[in-house]
């Protein structure tokens, strides 16, 4: 979660407000044929209200290396390594 916020805060570019945000007691649906489990459990989420990724990039925002920052600038902890993220649901 910190890795996403710090993500979003700089491509940010200081414009717009970054929010994190949880919701405790919720359960959790059936997903994937694994039945629904005992609860209770937290959801977090990253929201922000930047202007967005460019259409050229954003076929790109969940490759393990992918990176705009200039080399030494960034950790490269892209958008895959986020165990929420789509790249990493699908496994």
């Amino acid at each position: 979660m910190v890795n996403m916020a710090v993500n979003a805060r700089v491509a940010m570019d200081g414009v717009g407000t970054l929010s994190l945000s949880k919701t405790g007691g919720c359960g959790i649906r059936m997903i994937r044929g694994h039945g629904r489990n005992a609860g209770p459990f937290v959801a977090t989420s990253v929201a922000d209200t930047g202007s967005g990724i460019p259409p050229e990039r954003i076929a790109r925002i969940f490759e393990p290396f992918f990176t705009t920052r200039e080399v030494g600038k960034g950790t490269d902890l892209g958008s895959s390594d986020s165990p929420s993220s789509p790249a990493a649901m699908s496994t």
